[in-house]
């Protein structure tokens, strides 16, 4: 799985456009990614993509990164030995294709659009 081209709110994957929020799991894209709060990530967001663990978590937090990543978050990758990668979307973007497939297989990214 490859990440073909984002620009704000738009994100192009294997040839495919979503124009909403993404999560990238082993198995596939997750479009129409909904938070409790809009511009925070708190684990209740997260928590039914950390089943099976992941390797690694990356996290869009927007365009601009105005998307917070909450400290429970933090915590929870620390505590369950997941590499957390929190960066505004397009260094998000980049830190995804640079992984090997190997390593994608291991990951989940879960990307925010617009802000």
């Amino acid at each position: 799985m490859q990440i073909t081209s984002y620009q704000f709110g738009k994100i192009e994957i294997d040839g495919k456009t979503y124009e909403d929020d993404i999560v990238i799991t082993p198995t596939g894209v997750r479009p129409g990614w909904w938070r409790k709060s809009g511009h925070e990530v708190s684990l209740f967001d997260l928590a039914v993509f950390l089943d099976p663990k992941p390797a690694r978590l990356i996290i869009g937090t927007g365009a601009n990164g105005k998307c917070q990543v909450l400290p429970e978050v933090r915590g929870a990758c620390e505590t369950l030995g997941i590499e957390l990668i929190a960066a505004p979307t397009p260094e998000a973007v980049g830190e995804f294709n640079a992984l090997t497939d190997e390593e994608r297989a291991q990951t989940v990214c879960a990307l925010h659009l617009t802000c």
